[in-house]
């Protein structure tokens, strides 16, 4: 039998004997957290969702690419985006879509617009391309309102469903894409400081070739 001792090194240590070795566990363990956080990248997404803009989406219903690359973004699909409660009563619990309607539209057009809730009808998100997971990759639609046999109502009431769309989607929609996109990069955001402190925190040593022990 042979023993063998090794002599071993905390970080700060390594990187006084062994500058080399010392970057490298830096840079695998500045790794190692990167992907981590990226595993708890979908729960933080629907964290914002729910907690900031009161929506409650489902996981299979997010999609994203968080790499600097082309295409990169964050986006999402949902049915019946709003409730004729919530808008009628200006509930507390309204989302952030019921939020900007009552901010923003006069009292004529959140009377249409209830009028066309209360006949069953609703927006929805969808996606209209998968190549890419930002947020022009989906629209805000309709569905098409025919409970009338008034044909100048149900073109007045179709011509601005279809406009309330595409107001969502250019002040909300792509505003919460936008914030999530942000946060999800925010997931690189890992320092020298963070990753010593991890280090340290679990007690690792090396030897001086920078393998754990």
């Amino acid at each position: 039998m042979k023993k063998i001792e090794i002599d071993v090194y905390n970080i700060d240590e390594l990187k006084t004997i062994n500058k080399s070795a010392y970057d490298k566990v830096m840079e695998r363990v500045k790794d190692y957290l990167i992907e981590n956080n990226f595993n708890f990248a979908s729960e933080n997404a629907l964290c914002i969702l729910k907690d900031k803009y009161n929506l409650d989406i489902l996981e299979k219903n997010i999609f994203y690419s968080i790499s600097y690359c082309q295409g990169d973004g964050f986006c999402f699909i949902d049915n019946n985006i709003l409730s004729y409660i919530r808008i009628k009563n200006k509930s507390d619990n309204m989302n952030i879509f019921e939020k900007w309607i009552i901010n923003n539209l006069s009292k004529d057009e959140i009377s249409l617009l209830l009028d066309y809730l209360n006949c069953n009808y609703n927006l929805y998100i969808k996606k209209t391309s998968h190549s890419y997971c930002h947020p022009y990759t989906c629209k805000i639609d309709c569905e098409y309102f025919y409970s009338t046999d008034d044909d100048n109502y149900a073109d007045r009431m179709n011509n601005f469903i279809d406009d309330l769309c595409k107001k969502l989607f250019d002040n909300v929609y792509i505003e919460i894409c936008s914030d999530i996109e942000k946060a999800l990069y925010d997931c690189y955001d890992v320092s020298n400081s963070d990753v010593i402190e991890f280090i340290n925190a679990n007690d690792y040593y090396y030897d001086i070739n920078g393998v754990m022990y």
